[in-house]
C-alpha cells in the first residue's frame, strides 16, 4: 500500500486498503487510506449513494482504533509520531465533515 502511495497510483492504494479492510475491518493505516476517499466523493455527492456523507463505518472504527495503534516494526518513534497525527488528522477532519454535513441536513 506504502509502495503505491509513493508512486502516487491512487486506484491501487485504494484497491489494496479495501483488500486489507475485508480481513480487518479496524485496520487503521487502511482507514486512514480510505477515509480521505470516502471524504472526496462525499463533496462530489458520490459516497455511499447518500449525497455529502462520508462512510461511517470506516470514520468511527478509524476513531475507536487509532489510539490503541500500535508502532510499526522498523519504525522510529519520530516517524510514527508523524503518522500517528496524520491519521487523526484525517479521522478528526472527516468527522468535522460529517458532523457539517449532517448539521445541513
Amino acid at each position: 500500500m506504502a509502495a503505491y502511495q509513493q508512486g502516487g497510483n491512487a486506484a491501487n492504494v485504494e484497491d489494496i486498503a479495501n483488500r486489507i479492510l475485508k480481513l480487518d475491518p479496524k485496520h487503521v493505516r487502511a482507514l486512514a487510506v480510505v477515509t480521505p476517499l470516502e471524504r472526496r466523493r462525499a463533496t462530489q455527492g458520490q459516497a455511499d449513494g447518500r449525497p455529502g456523507c462520508v462512510t461511517t463505518q470506516s470514520l468511527d472504527f478509524g476513531l475507536k482504533a487509532l489510539p490503541g495503534w500500535k508502532k510499526p516494526e522498523g519504525v522510529d518513534d519520530a516517524t510514527n509520531r508523524t503518522l500517528r497525527d496524520h491519521m487523526a488528522a484525517i479521522f478528526n477532519g472527516a468527522a468535522g465533515f460529517t458532523a457539517l454535513q449532517e448539521g445541513r441536513r
